[in-house]
C-alpha cells in the first residue's frame, strides 16, 4: 500500500529515497513519475493477484503492461485490472495468435485501490507471468 502521505510504499529503503530495491506491492513514486513491478510470478488456473495497492493524494496516467516470458507454452491467459473492485480492463490472450506484451493506458484517481490479476485459461499448470505499471502522477 502507498504511504498515507501519498508517497511510495514498500520498495524504498529507509533513508534512501528514489532507490529501486526490487519488486514491491505498492505504487512507487519518483518525482512526478510512478511505477510498480510484480516480478516473476507463477500463475495457474485460478485468478491470482499480481499487484495490489492504493494510490495517494494524486491522480496518475499509467501504462499497464502484462508479459508472458514463459514462451515455450501454448497457454491462453486472462488479464484483469480493477479500480476499487470494478473491472476497468480485461483481456483474454490467445497465445498462438497475439504477440506479447499486452498493454493499455488508464487514469487512476486519487486514493483508489488498484489490483492486477492473471489466470491461466488453458491448464492448471503454473506459468511465469509479469505485470508492470509505469506512468506519471499529477497533484
Amino acid at each position: 500500500m502507498a504511504a498515507p502521505s501519498g508517497g511510495g510504499g514498500g520498495g524504498s529503503l529507509v533513508g534512501f529515497s528514489n532507490s529501486f530495491t526490487g519488486t514491491a506491492q505498492a505504487l512507487e513514486l519518483i518525482g512526478d513519475h510512478c511505477y510498480a513491478y510484480s516480478g516473476l510470478l507463477t500463475i495457474d488456473n485460478t485468478e491470482a493477484t499480481m499487484l495490489e495497492f492504493t494510490t495517494g493524494n494524486y491522480y496518475s496516467v499509467v501504462k499497464v503492461q502484462f508479459n508472458y516470458p514463459d514462451t515455450d507454452t501454448g497457454d491462453d491467459f486472462k488479464y484483469t485490472t480493477y479500480l476499487a473492485d470494478t473491472v476497468v480492463q480485461s483481456m483474454t490472450v490467445d497465445y498462438g495468435k497475439i504477440n506479447y506484451p499486452k498493454e493499455f493506458y488508464i487514469i487512476i484517481p486519487a486514493y483508489t485501490p488498484v489490483k492486477c490479476t492473471a489466470q491461466n485459461m488453458s491448464t492448471s499448470t503454473g506459468r511465469i507471468q509479469i505485470v508492470a505499471i509505469t506512468g506519471r502522477i499529477y497533484r
